[in-house]
Parts: structure tokens; sequence; C-alpha cells
């Protein structure tokens, strides 16, 4: 009697998967057709598991269970308004469905950081963690001109981590003290400071 063996395929978002035939069981060296069909705005990536490769479209031979999945990913972009930058941590092309990205803003000469607006609303914290879960976002920075005798202070992170400082205000007045802490995401390490900082004591 030919063994029977079960196919799961599943995605965490961003597109779904074809099954081609569509079966609960398959005998086994039964080929089966895999076609990962992107949702607007996004764009297939790769598969993982039991699978590999770039191609959309993957045959595979039922030799045992076997388990698939299919990640998608999307375009974010950023902009600025006034004196100032905008920057995502990591700078890629394409962001995976439920991937983490940080989304940095750094004012220049005499502008300060205000507030992001975009897909998803305003906000005014920097750098901003971000999880990508819709297609195609875009967000802007927005910067004001610093009141005379104030300085503002951009903080950006390189790297998985994120940057919190207290306290955190849009300026400050001059030798105003400021208590700045790194957290690593889990698995990395605090490096050190740089810019206009240095060393390695957190906070």
């Amino acid at each position: 009697v030919r063994p029977r063996y079960a196919l799961t395929a599943t995605t965490d978002g961003g597109g779904s998967i074809l099954i081609s035939p569509a079966s609960a069981l398959y005998l086994s060296n039964t080929v089966v057709e895999l076609t990962a069909v992107p949702a607007t705005n996004w764009q297939f990536l790769y598969w993982t598991q039991d699978a590999s490769g770039t191609n959309p479209v993957l045959d595979l031979t039922m030799t045992t269970t076997l388990s698939v999945g299919a990640v998608f990913g999307t375009s974010i972009s950023v902009t600025n308004s006034g004196s100032g930058i905008a920057a995502l941590n990591p700078p890629q092309a394409l962001y995976a469905y439920g991937s983490t990205v940080w989304l940095q803003a750094a004012a220049q000469g005499t502008g300060f950081f205000r507030y992001w607006d975009g897909t998803l609303g305003s906000n005014n914290i920097t750098p901003l963690r971000y999880i990508v879960t819709n297609g195609a976002t875009s967000f802007t920075a927005y910067f004001g001109t610093l009141p005379p005798q104030r300085y503002s202070l951009s903080v950006l992170s390189s790297g998985p981590g994120d940057v919190t400082w207290t306290p955190r205000q849009p300026f400050y007045t001059n030798n105003a003290p400021v208590q700045i802490t790194a957290t690593p995401e889990p698995g990395y390490l605090f490096v050190g400071w740089s810019g206009h900082a240095s060393g390695t004591n957190n906070p």
C-alpha cells in the first residue's frame, strides 16, 4: 500500500498560496505545484521551512509530510518636510511581512523634529518602531524651526535596537542634561555611541 502524506502551506500575510492538486493527503511521489500569489502592493520574496528559493512556482514531490511557508515583502517610503532628514533602519528595498523597521528623523541646521505623518496617522516618536503589516506604506517627517537659544537633539540607531531618552522634548535650553538609553533587540548587543557622543556607557 502506498503511503499518504500531508502538506501544510502557510504564510504570515501579504499574499496567499495556491496548491494544485488540492488534497488533504497525497499518495507517495505525487508532484504538487505551489504558487505564491502576492496581494496588492506586495511581492513574493522566498520559500521557507521544507522549501527554498525565490521562484513563485514550486513543484514538490511528496515523499514525506511537508510544511512550506511563503514570505511576502513590501516597500516603505519616507520623506521629509522642513530642515531635517528621514531614514529607515535597516535600509532595504522590500520588507518582509511582520518584520521590524525603525523610522528615524534627524533635524538639521535650525530645525527640530515635530512628528511623523503617513499611512498610519501621526506620531511624534523617533526612532519609531514599525511592524510591517500594511502594503506600500509611506511616512513624512515634519520639522519645525527652533526658537532662539534652543537646541535640537537627534538620536538615531544603527542595527536592531531602540534608543530612548529623557526628558524627551522637541528642543532644549543650553546645558540641559539628557539621559540616552540604547536597548538592543534580543540576540544583539549594544556596541557604542557615535556622532556627538562616544564610548560604551549605557545609559
